[in-house]
């Protein structure tokens, strides 16, 4: 009933996959990508499409927080996510973002078409754009007035199941194919780099030390 809006149909291939058939049916100058569980405002696009304006940028994120947080861990994850929001911005800055957020991130068409669609084979194709982004030489910039939300796990399991999917996926990338860019040519990438690598330590030695205590009596608490 919408004659702008255009459905295309294609066997599960992950979202890399899906992704990719988006990007070759799109036929504007800029691509918006978002997961099935995003929540968009109503003027996010409009706050972030001016970013596009220095030729340099080829991607911009939003201002992500936690869609309708109830319970232990959903409200631990959107006092998280409150935090990344100001982050994000500084590392807007700095020029350093290491991820292009799934729930909505807007593109430049034209780096697809010069250094390709995004790895169906990587388990955080954001991730890898990103770096992928900076490690030709071009900007991310955030919008931190640009709002979406989504949905986070709701149980300890959940979340662990999927830190540790985004961990992996950022060290094979950090640490094979974009294993360059710890080099002080790429600036302060290269220093954010050398601190994510110890905040995944981090985290994993917390998620062992909650496994090992018993996370139940945290969370009936």
């Amino acid at each position: 009933e919408k004659p702008s809006i255009r459905i295309f149909r294609k066997e599960n291939g992950g979202k890399g996959s899906a992704l990719n058939v988006g990007i070759e049916k799109a036929r504007g100058e800029f691509i918006g990508t978002l997961d099935a569980d995003s929540f968009v405002s109503r003027n996010s696009v409009k706050k972030m499409v001016g970013y596009f304006e220095d030729k340099r940028v080829m991607a911009v994120t939003p201002a992500l927080n936690v869609h309708k947080p109830k319970g232990f861990w959903p409200r631990i994850q959107w006092s998280e996510y409150v935090i990344g929001i100001f982050l994000r911005k500084i590392f807007d800055f700095s020029e350093t973002q290491r991820v292009a957020p799934g729930p909505l991130s807007i593109y430049r068409k034209s780096f697809f078409e010069k250094h390709g669609n995004f790895d169906e084979n990587d388990i955080t194709e954001d991730s890898e754009m990103a770096m992928r982004i900076q490690y030709k030489g071009y900007k991310i910039k955030n919008s931190i007035a640009a709002n979406v939300l989504t949905v986070c796990p709701q149980s300890f399991m959940g979340l662990l199941r999927q830190r540790l999917r985004w961990y992996y996926g950022f060290s094979k990338n950090a640490f094979g194919r974009y294993r360059k860019m710890f080099n002080p040519i790429y600036g302060n990438f290269s220093l954010l780099l050398a601190f994510a690598f110890f905040s995944v330590i981090f985290s994993i030695a917390v998620a062992y030390i909650l496994i090992s205590y018993g996370y139940e009596n945290v969370e009936d608490s």
